[in-house]
């Protein structure tokens, strides 16, 4: 027991959940690999990230910082993390580049989780709890999306890592008062700007935080200028490079998701779109906002108000294209950091007043369990709990089987919400029954808040649990194994001149090095300064709402094109004098007919017609 009560110390505990993590990690990588057409093993990253790794191929290899060599348009948003990538690239070739940048992203990971805990526990200083120090790193690995997206190889990681140590320093000159720590926290806050400039939004509440410091007000004064002087360094020179050498002061990329879409209708899309992200951590913000207002702090302050700013600023830019919470990860440790304190707080004062005398009596009045209330038979009050038990744990396998059963709609619906809600009553049921004839017991309090923070956990990962498990593969998967063997196919069949044509801007062009039109216009600045097509059918998705396919195929004519139909708009009729399909080793491929950047002779000894 005594050795058992050793190894489960706080900072061993710690050491375990990172060791399972990395092992899960490492799982999440090798389901996420494939083997494509050549027999060779490839390794997934979102396909933006692979934009990126397109940009630093290019910038490692001499070619500059460009999609296209000779093109200066800046078509990425992560500048830090795209030089992070021209390292690996620098260093391997392009399967093991992307393996390099997967591996970095479980760094990252690490890297949120160990300033996260040191958050919690400058925040929690003066209210020690052992059980909640160690599950709250338990609770920020557990949230899918922070992994899912670090280990695609995107920068959510990197800046969430960078404005956590920037706050872990700022709370530190809070105590030591130097002018090296707050420097520092600056520093890593330019940082967090040069991974994703909208990390800029942290300027605010920590404005807002120095600003009210319990300090002269000249004080004050001074080191929010000290601060701003630091932070700006670095996005001024950045914002100097991007002048001269992209020719613009903001990216093409803000043209392209900015630009070009009334406020309203931005909103609107914003609002939609970020309705079920706060639907599925809506219990998170509820105690930490009832933490920051009942238990207040300058520092709780910090951490609720960035949090806020940044779930407006997601419905301000009209939300994004991919519903797995990217732009908003970067705050949920926060406020997990608010939330686990509180709730375990609450679950307390809940038992407390469940079982005080008068819940005792209204329970005990003549129950079902009674030798007299029921002569035909005699229940046991744990026969009854145990039953409602079960029916609680069925309702929430429902839960977890409705995506195989087909129950209700996609997503979190009314279906599975009325399912949570019936576990929920079953179980609370339960509890009580089963304990009507005790008094509040700290065991219990613990055991509960466990079983309801699971619960919370459920809800904020519920859509995301058959990639957590590897019942599925990652997202995006499937797209980057027929990606690559795309790449492969085309390497095979055409001349290092060939001109492609891609929706998916990534895998493609990254594996082939070939010239590339982005019909979706990230590396395209015609596209981007085009407005939003209302008649198609992804008007409401940043980034992919802007397209002139009769412009990017049939005027500037790629050897190869992805496609001829984008939002429901289709040219294939238009196309198809141009355009031939081709089935070469599996692998269909839309070739300009008669390009001479097209070994046909080869596809003829292939017996492909």
């Amino acid at each position: 027991m005594n050795l058992f009560k050793s190894v489960m110390t706080k900072k061993n505990l710690f050491c375990i959940f990172i060791s399972i993590y990395v092992i899960w990690a490492a799982f999440f990588i090798a389901r996420s690999s494939f083997l494509a057409i050549d027999g060779k093993r490839y390794f997934s990253l979102f396909d933006d990230a692979m934009i990126s790794m397109r940009y630093a191929w290019n910038f490692s290899h001499g070619n500059g910082l460009v999609w296209n060599p000779g093109e200066y348009v800046e078509g990425y948003t992560n500048f830090l993390m795209t030089l992070i990538m021209s390292a690996a690239t620098l260093i391997f070739n392009e399967r093991f580049s992307v393996l390099a940048i997967q591996i970095f992203g479980i760094f990252t990971v690490i890297g949120v989780v160990w300033q996260a805990s040191k958050l919690y526990s400058a925040v929690t200083i003066n209210e020690p709890n052992e059980l909640l120090e160690i599950l709250f790193p338990l609770l920020v690995l557990l949230y899918y999306p922070l992994s899912y997206w670090s280990l695609m190889g995107m920068e959510t990681g990197l800046v969430t890592f960078l404005i956590l140590s920037s706050f872990n320093l700022l709370l530190k000159y809070e105590t030591e008062n130097r002018f090296s720590t707050l420097a520092l926290s600056a520093f890593f806050a330019s940082l967090a700007y040069l991974t994703r400039p909208d990390a800029v939004l942290i300027i605010i509440p920590i404005s807002i935080f120095i600003l009210t410091r319990p300090t002269k007000i000249t004080d004050r004064l001074i080191d929010l200028l000290r601060f701003g002087g630091v932070f700006a360094l670095i996005p001024l020179a950045h914002l100097l490079f991007r002048y001269t050498y992209y020719g613009d002061i903001l990216p093409n990329t803000y043209y392209l998701k900015l630009s070009g879409m009334t406020t309203a209708k931005r909103l609107e899309a914003g609002l939609n779109f970020t309705y079920p992200f706060l639907i599925s951590t809506l219990l998170v913000w509820v105690f930490a906002a009832l933490n920051s207002i009942f238990n207040f702090s300058r520092r709780k302050l910090l951490f609720l108000s960035t949090a806020l700013i940044y779930i407006v600023y997601q419905i301000w830019i009209g939300g994004d294209a991919w519903n797995y919470w990217r732009m908003v990860t970067p705050v949920v440790p926060m406020g997990m950091i608010l939330f686990i304190g509180e709730f375990y707080l609450f679950i307390g004062v809940a038992l407390k007043t469940l079982l005080n005398s008068n819940i005792r009596e209204y329970l005990n009045r003549n129950p079902v369990w009674n030798d007299q209330a029921l002569t035909f038979n005699k229940f046991s009050r744990k026969t009854i709990s145990r039953a409602l038990m079960i029916i609680g744990l069925f309702c929430s396998l429902m839960i977890l089987a409705s995506g195989r059963l087909g129950l209700g709609e996609p997503g979190f619906g009314y279906a599975k919400l009325s399912l949570l809600l019936g576990a929920g009553l079953f179980i609370t049921i339960s509890w009580l029954i089963g304990a009507s004839g005790e008094n509040y017991d700290i065991k219990i309090h613990k055991r509960i808040f466990i079983f309801g923070l699971l619960g919370i956990l459920f809800m904020a990962d519920q859509k995301f649990i058959p990639q957590m498990l590897f019942t599925t593969t990652p997202y995006q998967e499937p797209s980057n194994r027929g990606n690559v063997n795309i790449a492969i196919a085309i390497n095979e069949i055409s001349t290092p001149q060939l001109k492609l044509g891609v929706f998916w801007a990534g895998s493609v062009p990254y594996y082939t090095h070939r010239y590339a039109v982005d019909f979706l216009g990230k590396s395209d600045p015609y596209i981007a300064h085009l407005s939003k097509i209302e008649k198609s059918t992804v008007n409401t998705l940043p980034g992919h709402n802007k397209f002139d396919l009769r412009y990017s195929i049939l005027e500037l004519k790629p050897d190869y094109v992805a496609g001829f139909e984008w939002g429901g708009i289709d040219i294939s009729s238009e196309a198809k004098d141009l355009y031939e399909r081709v089935k070469y080793k599996g692998v269909n491929l839309y070739l300009l007919k008669n390009s001479e950047q097209v070994k046909w002779d080869l596809l003829s000894a292939a017996g492909v017609e």
